[in-house]
């Protein structure tokens, strides 16, 4: 058994090593080396670690590269891998323009679906526009490039239509129920009708898990399979006196969990768990005894050969972190029992070690992904397991297979252990700890976790060093953030001050980022002008960050609903040309400005900070306006080294009498890869011909730095290209 433990552990590893090498005499050198050392420590598992790390480099390598289209394309395939979000891969049979005709075409696409993906299986035809891959990040991100590489894919098709080939999906009997939008999550998966503040209850408290499609689905499954079996063999027995019946009991639990995995889409969760039941009933009718670790480790193998890019999708670590927490933490806990425990003690502890056991399986994973940690969800799950998940999971199953009455009263039954389940969880319901945590130190953290003994005080402490994290000593450091089509700049003092002026498009990736970094407050966020490419990612780093205060260029106008409610926080908001501080200086708008084309644009606030001799200039989105007000009113005050290009290139800003003013050394243009917009403009750009020029698209995350004299550059996490 232990040779499947580490036949699966050098599986993960070829797999995740595997778009980092050149698959030629490097890899092999690197595979050499790696079986050197593992065999060096322990000789007798040098052999499965050895398959095990081939194994897991030939996975991705043997998928055939996905074609590289760009344009208009009519697709038809079927769907390969579960779905993350609204993106999935499909497997191309036929693809067409859609002037053309019908040809055959293989290898895979990444696509983006408008909604929840189809489950994998499923054929489709794609109507889209397809482009190259993204490979822009921010530095704390994994690379997609790399998830693209284990995948086969080369480019990506925004899906305009699609249409489902084949039978439709299964439907539901969950009219009346209360919790209809939760207990159809628990059923396939599906959250489009799961309301907001449940999912973020949940979320506080550690138990989303109860919702996703995993072993207690499938477990459940498989035993009601497993007993209807039973029941119908029963009289078999009287002419069958050999053991053959318990291979039709297992073939029964079996394609339940396989069914009921089909059923939610394939999720890896239900992946992982469909595998371990499937194995274990085969051995259980064999008369072995199944080893739980070496069941993960064979669904561990077998997910990975189903998608070898699963490894780096938050699912499957959530999923196994969690299954490895219970097999080798959880007995931590229980060895404390004495053996004469009454059945009323041990079975409080067991329910503890579980709960603690799959914590600290999950730990690094969810430290790493959502840099959160809900202090109260071993407790929370004490709870809401028993009822959300011993009891309303199997009564919503039954209430879709019992007849009239008997399965409107499952039904009810299950939606009242929900409405119980939830109210419980308003007693955890804690602010989770927040803390900044690298891939590194979630790697580290996992080991620390999951071993024991010198190796946990090993873990812990290489977590702690990698853990921090450096601060500018003695200069002013400026990250220009990738942040897609959008602005988002983080200023550090050397004496600890930080600004964030802009916060990017809508969404959590600036929070996790500025987490990771250690950003544990803000003394000011500035916001240029309100347009959802610089506002968006202000509403949750004002909700879950202290922020000193918040700068506007000007109050709300009737119809910004969005603008207007960040003066209703709790952070204090001042407007326009206010005091200055010490190193700041706004230059614009000036009391009573409206600009003629775009008000909004042009109005956007303008700061000037200073170090030393050195200053940087944020000119926001004006355009031809707002340019002339600036020259007009305060062109002495313009000169600057470095030049946060304004509205990401467009031909409306950058005039060349507005350059001359500036005079800078280092022009940065913030915009997304191949954006809608075609930002930066081909003009604009040859005005910058004489400036040292970074792209965000294109050079990544640029850091500039300066001791008040000298100025350094430096790319982080640059695209790669594949």
């Amino acid at each position: 058994m232990t040779s499947l433990i580490w036949m699966a552990l050098g599986t993960l590893v070829g797999s995740w090593l595997y778009p980092m090498l050149l698959p030629s005499l490097f890899c092999s050198l690197i595979g050499a080396a790696g079986l050197l050392l593992i065999g060096a420590l322990r000789p007798h598992r040098l052999l499965p670690g050895a398959l095990g790390l081939c194994y897991g480099l030939a996975l991705p390598a043997s998928l055939p590269q996905g074609p590289c289209l760009e344009g208009d394309w009519q697709l038809r395939g079927e769907v390969a891998t579960a779905a993350r979000g609204r993106e999935a891969v499909v497997a191309l049979r036929q693809g067409r323009r859609p002037d053309g005709t019908w040809e055959p075409m293989e290898g895979r696409i990444g696509v983006g679906f408008r909604d929840t993906p189809p489950a994998p299986g499923r054929e489709l035809l794609l109507y889209g526009r397809a482009e190259g891959l993204d490979p822009t990040h921010l530095p704390g991100e994994v690379d997609p490039l790399l998830s693209a590489r284990r995948s086969g894919v080369c480019s990506r098709l925004r899906a305009a239509e699609v249409i489902t080939l084949g039978a439709p999906g299964p439907t539901f009997a969950l009219e009346g129920a209360e919790n209809k939008g939760l207990l159809r999550a628990m059923l396939d998966g599906n959250r489009s009708d799961f309301p907001d503040e449940v999912a973020q209850k949940m979320s506080r408290t550690g138990t989303s898990h109860l919702i996703s499609i995993s072993g207690m689905h499938i477990g459940l499954a498989a035993a009601s399979c497993a007993l209807v079996a039973w029941i119908l063999t029963r009289p078999l027995t009287l002419l069958w006196h050999g053991g053959g019946l318990r291979w039709i009991i297992a073939l029964a639990s079996g394609l339940g969990a396989l069914a009921y995995a089909a059923l939610a889409g394939w999720p890896l969760p239900a992946v992982r768990a469909a595998w371990m039941t499937v194995v274990a009933a085969l051995l259980l009718a064999g008369g072995y005894r199944p080893d739980p670790a070496a069941l993960l480790s064979l669904a561990c193998i077998g997910t990975v050969t189903t998608d070898p890019d699963a490894i780096s999708s938050p699912s499957f670590q959530l999923s196994f972190g969690a299954m490895a927490g219970m097999i080798l933490v959880s007995p931590r806990v229980t060895r404390w029992l004495p053996p004469d425990a009454p059945r009323w003690v041990v079975w409080p502890v067991q329910a503890l070690a579980t709960s603690i056991g799959a914590t600290a399986g999950t730990l690094p994973a969810s430290l790493y992904h959502f840099q959160a940690f809900p202090p109260l969800s071993v407790f929370a799950n004490l709870w809401a397991v028993p009822l959300i998940g011993s009891l309303a999971t199997p009564a919503l199953l039954a209430s879709q297979v019992l007849p009239g009455e008997l399965g409107r009263f499952a039904l009810a039954l299950a939606d009242g252990a929900c409405t119980w389940g939830l109210w419980g969880l308003d007693f955890f319901d804690q602010k989770p700890w927040t803390m900044g945590i690298s891939m590194e130190v979630a790697l580290l953290l996992s080991v620390a976790t999951l071993l024991r003994k010198r190796l946990l005080l090993w873990g812990v402490t290489g977590s702690l060093l990698l853990a921090l994290r450096p601060v500018p000593v003695g200069v002013l450091e400026v990250n220009f953030w990738s942040i897609g089509q959008g602005d988002a700049a983080l200023l550090r003092w050397p004496d600890g001050r930080t600004m964030l002026i802009d916060g990017g498009p809508p969404g959590r990736a600036l929070l996790l980022e500025l987490r990771r970094m250690g950003i544990r407050r803000l003394d000011t966020v500035l916001l240029s002008h309100p347009h959802p490419d610089h506002m968006g990612g202000l509403e949750v780093i004002l909700e879950e960050l202290p922020v000193g205060e918040l700068r506007v260029p000007r109050p709300p106008r009737e119809g910004e609903e969005a603008y207007a409610a960040l003066f209703s926080g709790t952070t204090p908001v001042r407007v326009g040309l206010e005091e200055e501080e010490e190193g700041l200086q706004l230059l614009h708008p000036p009391p009573g400005f409206v600009g003629p084309r775009d008000p909004v644009n042009d109005e956007s606030l303008v700061a000037k900070i200073t170090f030393g001799a050195r200053s940087f200039l944020f000119l926001g989105d004006v355009e031809a306006a707002g340019e002339a007000a600036l020259l007009a009113t305060s062109p002495a005050l313009l000169q600057a080294d470095v030049l946060k290009v304004p509205h990401h290139g467009s031909r409306t800003s950058s005039s060349q009498a507005l350059l001359t003013a500036i005079h800078p050394q280092i022009a940065v243009i913030s915009c997304g890869w191949q954006n809608r917009f075609r930002h930066p403009n081909p003009d604009v750009l040859a005005r910058y011909r004489d400036v040292q020029v970074y792209r965000t698209d294109r050079d990544g995350s640029v850091r500039v730095r300066t001791d008040g004299t000298a100025l350094w550059v430096d790319r982080l996490a640059p695209p790669s290209r594949w």
